[in-house]
């Protein structure tokens, strides 16, 4: 007596009924009982499923071809757009200047900082563009003054600015780090991966990173100068791959031997640390005078050299009785309390951990050395096997030193960077230094 039909349009779901108008008012109420509602499609303006269907699909294509319109828009335009962002940021910023003046009915005041070298350029400038309606005055800034920093060093030591990014920058005054990173940086990372081959090999792999990456590339031209630091100290170590090379002076390999690498590493630890203690006089004479810099900083060298009397008095290698030693470490004593109290004397002993820190470039270099040596020895017996043995040799060799070359550059970029941010800042440098942005400016990352 009837015919049902079940529709569904954009997640509505429909029935029609066809049904026989003697039995209408019955189908009604039975179909009320169940919540169905009633749709009258004589409002529908004589449309019928099959058209509504069509137009739904007329409008699903329409929407596709925006997406892809869009899509096309995004691709020709996207490499300009963050062009314009920045010419727009620039536009905004020069416009809201006035509300950050100082304002009266016919002038404003603007205070502001200015690089030395760019000040008269900049003051003739303001008074061009003003017509000489302008009145400048110059202010010089103390150590003390909240002056942002813009730091200054060429090109291949600028790079080495990354460190600071991720550390802190130097306030206005302070000894500007880069230098030294620059410097010391890369031999302490040379000295823990001394061997030529995996200094060629990380150069090699690190230039190719920066050539797929450029949007890094401050960090890897610090690894490809780390990479030929590797380089240099392996010829001085005679390494290569682990093999041992015949060492023209020594005839031997020194990197093997534990005491001379020891005494190296704590002799390389004294003078990082007594140039950062010098760098930490310089800093503090500079912002306090010549005697709070001696109250703070001249303790720490007479405790060591208080230090070594006693220990080769004791040790009968010089004839000096060890009470001076004793007189010098009371004293050392006495300048490092009146100039950091409490504090200072608490941290008597770090100075003697900080230099023993520096053991872990020995330490370092010899897990390197003795990986690289199980690997070879590993590889060996079946190189010597011949035919398709040599092929597991020659992937024992290749993992081996692969990995080792993988955890020896990140055990020396890490070691080195703690040496300097633990042991070397802590000697000179505060840090907390804000950027400088010239007005108008958007600074770009890389």
């Amino acid at each position: 007596r009837f015919s049902l039909r079940r529709i569904t349009l954009d997640g509505q779901e429909y029935i029609g009924v066809c049904i026989d108008k003697s039995f209408e008012e019955d189908a009604l109420a039975i179909l009320s009982s169940y919540s169905f509602s009633p749709l009258d499609i004589n409002d529908m303006g004589g449309l019928d499923i099959n058209t509504l269907r069509n137009e739904i699909s007329q409008m699903k294509e329409k929407k596709e071809e925006a997406a892809r319109t869009l899509s096309s828009m995004s691709t020709k335009y996207l490499s300009v757009l963050p062009v314009y962002e920045q010419i727009l940021s620039t536009e905004l910023s020069k416009a809201q200047f006035p509300l950050v003046c100082k304002e009266t009915a016919s002038s404003f005041i603007a205070d502001g900082y200015v690089p030395t070298d760019k000040a008269q350029e900049v003051i003739s400038e303001l008074r061009r563009v003003s017509g000489e309606k302008v009145i400048i005055e110059e202010k010089k800034l103390g150590s003390h003054d909240p002056a942002p920093v813009a730091l200054k060093n060429p090109a291949r030591v600028k790079d080495f600015q990354f460190f600071l990014d991720l550390y802190s920058l130097p306030r206005y005054k302070e000894i500007d780090p880069t230098w030294i990173l620059f410097i010391t940086f890369p031999i302490f990372f040379g000295f823990m991966l001394g061997d030529i081959g995996y200094g060629i090999a990380s150069l090699a792999l690190f230039w190719l990173l920066k050539w797929r990456m450029p949007q890094f590339g401050r960090f890897f031209n610090i690894l490809m100068i780390s990479s030929v630091s590797s380089m240099i100290f392996g010829s001085l170590f005679a390494e290569f791959f682990g093999l041992e090379l015949y060492h023209p002076v020594l005839n031997r390999n020194p990197a093997h031997e534990l005491e001379p690498l020891m005494l190296t590493a704590i002799a390389i630890g004294m003078l990082h640390i007594n140039f950062g203690l010098t760098l930490g006089f310089i800093n503090a004479m500079k912002a306090h005078g010549f005697k709070e810099a001696f109250f703070e900083k001249a303790g720490w060298f007479l405790l060591q050299i208080s230090a070594a009397v006693l220990a080769l008095s004791y040790l009968r290698m010089i004839p000096i009785s060890p009470i001076l030693g004793y007189v010098l470490l009371a004293v050392s004593i006495y300048i490092i309390y009146k100039g950091e109290g409490i504090a200072g004397i608490v941290e008597l002993p770090g100075i003697f951990g900080n230099i023993l820190s520096y053991a872990r470039l020995m330490a370092i270099g010899l897990s390197s050395v003795g990986i690289a040596l199980v690997v070879n020895d590993m590889a060996v017996p079946f190189l010597q096997k011949g035919g398709l043995s040599i092929i597991t040799g020659f992937l024992i060799l290749l993992t081996g030193h692969v990995l080792n070359i993988s955890i020896g550059c990140l055990g020396a970029f890490l070691h080195s960077l703690r040496l300097h941010y633990v042991e070397l800042f802590g000697k000179f440098y505060k840090g907390g230094g804000v950027p400088f942005n010239p007005f108008g400016e958007v600074k770009q990352n890389g």
